[in-house]
């Protein structure tokens, strides 16, 4: 499956400690991936960085049945 869903930002794991300072702290956050282990990832750093409200999407986009943008 290619794309993401509506209204989501799309940043590989690679790039996602760069880009974690352009978010904030005290929103909630739906972190997700085809399966749901890199974003299990990234949402565990997010909390070590003071973020409170981060939910790991699972079983992530493998099984999405929703909307997607190309």
């Amino acid at each position: 499956m290619l794309g993401h869903i509506p209204g989501a930002i799309s940043v590989p794991l690679s790039e996602f400690e760069r880009h974690l300072v352009e978010l904030q702290r005290e929103q909630t956050y739906y972190v997700i991936c085809r399966t749901g282990n890199r974003s299990n990832a990234a949402c565990l750093y997010m909390q070590v960085k003071g973020f409170t409200d981060v939910y790991n999407v699972i079983p992530g986009m493998s099984e999405w049945d929703g909307d997607i943008e190309e």
